[in-house]
């Protein structure tokens, strides 16, 4: 449009936040409402998301609106494509995830009265991740795997195989992490998985059930008791997304 005010490009780089938000509220309803994502869509305005959820928002506590906007572009694209470049930036998420871990700089004391020469510093594991000179929340990263997944269309039974063989052991391996030694549950993860298996044949959800019920088992054996309770909490949540017929 001449109009640049109008223009698509023109406003996901505005200043005024709530005109980005607006302008991909409407794409999202577009593609949301279309059979397949076009290949222009994915060619150029899905890399485009991706940089921005990335690389693009710099404050993400005030730009939390933005980054709804984002993700939900993003998966609604996703939700649309077929299996090779869904795939293939589902697999980007999840290298970025088992990136290399920021170290910080810790001081902690043996007693809290001590002085402050009297501390000790110590590396400790941080939330954030490094990925091309650059730190993403792990946090956040795990929430767009989530989404991402979530968005997943089971659209015919030929993409059956490649959920059981590719999508699944990905997501499975990358279930649990151990945290300052401790045997920790990825939650959003694991119910989005929950969610993909209740897209396929029965058969095959019940055999990856029983392996994710088998990590939360593990995790209720932990020492600690924030761990055990997240692990009763994602147990009943699962349940409820099973239903009674499940059961019977």
């Amino acid at each position: 449009d001449p109009d640049s005010e109008k223009c698509f490009f023109h406003t996901l780089f505005h200043i005024q936040v709530h005109r980005r938000v607006r302008a991909l509220t409407k794409f999202t309803e577009i593609i949301g409402n279309s059979d397949q994502a076009p290949v222009l869509t994915v060619k150029i305005f899905l890399p485009l998301f991706k940089w921005f959820l990335l690389r693009g928002c710099e404050n993400r506590q005030r730009e939390h609106d933005l980054i709804n906007a984002y993700l939900k572009a993003l998966t609604t694209v996703m939700s649309k494509m077929t299996w090779s470049p869904y795939w293939a930036v589902l697999n980007d998420f999840l290298s970025i995830l088992n990136s290399k871990k920021i170290s910080t700089e810790i001081q902690q004391s043996k007693h809290g009265k001590q002085k402050a020469f009297q501390r000790i510093n110590i590396q400790s594991e941080s939330d954030l991740i490094e990925w091309r000179g650059k730190s993403i929340s792990e946090k956040f990263v795990i929430r767009c795997i989530s989404d991402i997944v979530s968005s997943f269309q089971l659209s015919d039974q030929t993409k059956v195989p490649l959920v059981l063989e590719k999508l699944l052991p990905a997501l499975e391996k990358n279930l649990t992490v151990i945290v300052k030694g401790r045997l920790t549950l990825r939650v959003s993860m694991t119910l989005s998985v929950v969610h993909l298996l209740l897209k396929i044949p029965r058969e095959y959800m019940h055999i990856h059930l029983v392996k994710i019920m088998s990590a939360l088992c593990q995790v209720l054996k932990a020492k600690s008791v924030e761990s055990r309770e997240m692990a009763r909490t994602v147990t009943r949540r699962i349940s409820v997304l099973l239903g009674p017929s499940y059961f019977h």
